[in-house]
């Protein structure tokens, strides 16, 4: 996972704190056939100020994807309470040594989820 900070949102009134509002992505968090079933969930961070999204991507013949796009949603707030909302792009390109772009496809998916996953599953035991 890489490290991903808003900047460069300010206000006339003092520093902004910047809370990460949502992760979202145009490629699947589990495609199968792609080899990124193992690698889920692809967003941390929601509701820090620090976003962490994976910078690896999966991608063969097959389907060999155009690059992912995070769509990072955040809310700035100033010491006087107002607020602004705001989305940044990060793009992780499908062959990071050759092809250095990404078409966005839109954000499609919730990189802080694993479909068919459930990380609040509780499992009971019974008692004997």
């Amino acid at each position: 996972m890489v490290s991903e900070t808003v900047t460069g949102v300010s206000s006339a009134n003092g520093p902004v704190a910047v809370a990460v509002t949502s992760i979202r992505q145009d490629e699947p968090t589990l495609l199968a056939g792609t080899g990124s079933a193992d690698t889920c969930p692809d967003g941390k961070g929601v509701g820090s100020s620090i976003a962490q999204v994976r910078a690896e991507r999966a991608g063969n013949v097959k389907v060999p994807g155009d690059g992912r796009v995070y769509h990072i949603g955040f809310t700035a707030t100033d010491p006087g309470g107002n607020r602004c909302t705001g989305e940044v792009l990060v793009c992780v390109p499908h062959d990071q040594g050759q092809r250095m772009e990404c078409v966005d496809e839109g954000p499609l998916y919730d990189s802080t989820r694993c479909p068919g996953r459930s990380s609040n599953r509780r499992v009971r035991h019974k008692r004997k």
